[in-house]
């Protein structure tokens, strides 16, 4: 049973982006958020879905900077699960937050442009098992041009440790990818002490190419055309959960700066999950997020 999600104390920035259901005036919606709000909106109880649901809230903490929103917390932190998250949540704002301060510590130079750091986050997945945050981050610090990357969050709630997609050779972690996939995890160092997570796999590549046609047919056609070297190069993957799209969503990494706007989400259906034989855990918790919330959205729904 998915847990019920509700935001208290919620007074997240602009920068804070809401997908799915949800009844936050100040939120800024990313397509249709996804915060799963109990059916009477802020602060009401939650829907009754059985005995044995757990009842999580998401918790806002002050902005780091202007631009700059921290990652939210789970609560209550009362479970050791829950409390390894919000550490990790914290550790990771406490290194964004010295970043910030070397980056804009110098000022501008001359006529130049003034140092930013501008940060987006998305709740993507809450349910049962795991847990997904997805943040965007751009800068510019000085130096020749700025930088930006996206970095997926992905926490096994009953452990409270971030998840690799990519098993350990001796078997003693399996990952979440089909076992008989030829995998590789790596780290990328993007900024200074900010390294994203990333897998190297040739099913993900033939999975992605021959989709590209279709999800980059919102770009002008020199574009695209030039995009298309990009991506047929492209060998480094992040992923995340996704309720709202029903699936995992696969994006190339590490691209030139230049070139990230050829990298566009490609969302792996639960019938291509099922078909590769993802783990099943996996896909039984994007498929329960994703009903909750078509649920609540009827639910929230003006009756006629």
């Amino acid at each position: 049973m998915l847990p019920t999600v509700l935001c208290e104390n919620s007074q997240f920035g602009p920068s804070f982006a809401f997908r799915g259901v949800s009844t936050m005036p100040t939120a800024r919606f990313a397509r249709t958020a996804l915060f799963l709000l109990s059916a009477g909106g802020m602060g009401a109880a939650p829907p009754t879905l059985g005995q044995d649901v757990q009842t999580l809230r998401l918790e806002s903490v002050s902005d780091i900077a202007r631009g700059i929103p921290a990652l939210p917390r789970l609560a209550p932190a009362d479970r050791r699960p829950i409390a390894n998250v919000n550490d990790v949540l914290q550790k990771a704002d406490d290194i964004v937050r010295e970043e910030f301060r070397e980056c804009t510590r110098s000022g501008s130079v001359g006529d130049g442009p003034t140092p930013y750091w501008n940060r987006s986050i998305d709740l993507t997945l809450l349910g049962k098992r795991y847990f997904n945050l997805v943040e965007t981050d751009e800068n510019f610090c000085l130096g020749a041009h700025g930088a930006a990357w996206t970095k997926p969050w992905t926490f096994d709630l009953q452990t409270g440790f971030l998840v690799s997609w990519v098993g350990r050779p001796d078997r003693s972690s399996p990952g979440l990818l089909p076992a008989d996939w030829t995998g590789e995890a790596q780290s990328d160092q993007v900024w200074n002490r900010i390294e994203i997570p990333v897998v190297i796999s040739p099913q993900l590549q033939d999975l992605y190419r021959p989709a590209y046609d279709s999800i980059s047919r919102d770009l002008s056609r020199s574009v695209q055309t030039d995009c298309q070297d990009v991506i047929s190069a492209a060998k480094r993957f992040i992923l995340w959960r996704d309720a709202v799209n029903d699936g995992i969503e696969l994006k190339p990494s590490a691209l030139p700066r230049a070139a990230s706007v050829c990298a566009i989400p490609f969302t792996l259906s639960i019938a291509t999950l099922r078909d590769f034989n993802f783990e099943p855990s996996l896909i039984e918790d994007i498929e329960a997020a994703h009903a909750q919330l078509g649920l609540l959205r009827n639910r929230q729904s003006p009756r006629n």
